[in-house]
């Protein structure tokens, strides 16, 4: 049987990545130079496509907000992760999930945080030692303690296995500006605080989170 996509007719893919959810009312983040075109579906690591709209893209931070706007989508109980509000460690393990491969299968890397600072020194991002992709980009950083720590951005041609993560503090930011905006304030994106005490064990970790994640997909 063949599947209907939810791309409409005529209209063009023109970028992609990764992203994921940050509240269960289907509010998703990826980079804002993922999201080229006018309009934008997600899916899922079982292939499944949702509608979405773009309620906000700030070139500044390289971040932007999906909303699935779909009725095939079946809403969570919760996120099953916490979004750190503090700066992580040098050393420490991460890893993340995503779409680099413009194909339904969600890709695992795992690296570490080698630099408090991203390129140039710049304070909004972490430098990771990690295989990456551009199709990463948007993905989840994730520690070992069920945290968010970071948001994959951008690829450092020059060095091979350098990658930079936007910290997850900065989506404490985009919610309070998106509370501050007339046309947004009514969104009410929650984020999750809470400690999160799930497994450790990180193929547990991988099963936990992957229905969390999407592959990001814009067109005109």
């Amino acid at each position: 049987m063949e599947v209907k996509t939810k791309v409409p007719e005529n209209a063009k893919l023109v970028s992609g990545g990764s992203g994921f959810l940050i509240d269960t009312k289907g509010f998703v983040i990826t980079n804002a130079h993922v999201l080229k075109g006018e309009g934008a579906i997600v899916v899922n690591s079982l292939g499944q496509e949702f509608k979405a709209s773009i309620v906000y893209s700030d070139k500044n931070s390289d971040l932007a907000l999906l909303k699935i706007e779909d009725e095939d989508y079946k809403q969570a109980k919760a996120i099953p992760f916490t979004i750190r509000k503090k700066s992580s460690d040098l050393g420490e393990d991460i890893f993340t999930l995503g779409f680099p491969r413009n194909d339904n299968d969600i890709v695992y890397g795992k690296g570490y945080l080698s630099a408090q600072t991203g390129f140039n020194g710049d304070s909004n991002t972490y430098q990771i030692q990690i295989s990456a992709n551009p199709g990463y980009s948007g993905a989840p950083v994730f520690n070992e303690n069920n945290e968010l720590i970071g948001i994959m951005s951008s690829r450092q041609k020059l060095a091979e296995g350098v990658a930079f993560a936007i910290k997850s503090d900065k989506l404490f930011d985009l919610v309070e500006t998106l509370e501050e905006n007339e046309l947004t304030k009514d969104l009410n994106v929650k984020l999750n605080k809470q400690k999160v005490k799930g497994a450790k064990n990180r193929k547990a970790q991988i099963n936990n989170f992957k229905n969390y994640i999407y592959s990001v997909r814009a067109f005109n």
